[in-house]
């Protein structure tokens, strides 16, 4: 009952009496997290989050840490009395080209009920041009007759001219054209063209923050073999060593399997072979040691004795936290 009691005033921003102060340290916020609205592409927007201590024992946030490099924060104080407040603040740096993104900060403390706590960052990013889809997946071989479009939109009394599309690996054949206010790509596979994994529309804009848009276009082979995981995710903290982590492939019918060749691309991964041939192939990866901290999304090229096939791998490097006052 005093539980409740305490979270009801918790809720309605009321202070706690000392004589009902939770035992031991207590973090506490009124708001979990922060909306942005609307900013712009590649803008630089502060942020702030205020907490509370309102448990009977200093509280200690022992470690923070955003899963991405994007988002750069700063503790005003590490270690807050009983009753005392501190705040976080930061910045986030909009990597998203539009639309809605969202980030994540994890705020370990020496509070025994809740020892970590996840704050979130939203914003909806929007330029002077906007265009959908973002990217399309296909699969291959693609059906006669495809053509896929791309419709791109200038911002309310923005005047954006798109003055040429291409594609980088000359799989696809583009036109540009115009409707009203709007921009139009049409595209269809070029006859005869060799299967890749992915192709770029890349166009050409008279935009300030869209001067060059890419659109990829990705292309799905129905493949006899069966990968677990599907993918993986590697977050780690700068200058420590990741664990490896496993990939099995099998043939779906059962037969056997060799494997020819495994690569990384780029060359952010160590590739360690555990099984060569036999009812499956088993590969280990993780980051190489000492990549600086950000973004180190890569893939695995793997070629066997039945077909190729990719192996996406997403990474975060998070940069080592950075000192703050004790308070």
């Amino acid at each position: 009952m005093i539980r409740l009691f305490l979270a009801g005033m918790l809720l309605l921003g009321w202070a706690i009496p000392d004589s009902l102060a939770a035992a031991g340290p207590k973090f506490s916020a009124r708001l979990l997290d922060v909306d942005l609205g609307r900013v712009g592409p590649d803008s630089l927007n502060k942020f702030t989050f205020d907490f509370k201590n309102v448990g009977d024992a200093p509280l200690i946030i022992e470690r923070v840490r955003a899963n991405c490099s994007c988002t750069q924060v700063r503790l005003s104080h590490k270690v807050l009395v009983p009753g005392a407040s501190g705040r976080l603040e930061g910045t986030l740096k909009t990597t998203a080209p539009q639309g809605k993104m969202s980030r994540l900060i994890h705020l370990i403390t020496n509070d025994p009920g809740d020892g970590e706590v996840i704050l979130t960052i939203k914003a909806d990013v929007r330029g002077d041009i906007d265009w959908a889809p973002q990217g399309l997946h296909l699969a291959w071989p693609v059906p006669e007759p495809y053509q896929g479009r791309i419709v791109l939109t200038p911002a309310p009394g923005e005047k954006v001219v798109c003055h040429r599309v291409d594609s980088e690996q000359k799989m696809l054949q583009p036109t540009l054209g115009k409707e009203g206010d709007r921009w139009v790509v049409d595209f269809k596979l070029l006859p005869g063209a060799d299967f890749h994994y992915s192709d770029t529309l890349r166009i050409e804009t008279s935009s300030r923050d869209f001067p060059t848009i890419r659109v990829p276009v990705f292309f799905q082979r129905k493949s006899q073999l069966k990968v677990t995981p599907s993918s993986c995710f590697f977050s780690l903290e700068s200058g420590v060593e990741a664990p490896a982590k496993r990939f099995v492939i099998a043939r779906k019918d059962g037969g056997e399997l060799s494997l020819k060749a495994a690569e990384a691309r780029p060359d952010h991964f160590l590739v360690n072979v555990i099984q060569r041939r036999g009812k499956a192939v088993v590969i280990e990866v993780r980051p190489k040691p000492g990549l600086p901290p950000g973004n180190c999304d890569g893939s695995i090229q793997v070629r066997t004795d039945t077909e190729e096939l990719r192996l996406g791998i997403s990474c975060q490097v998070n940069a080592s936290e950075p000192s703050a006052p004790k308070g």
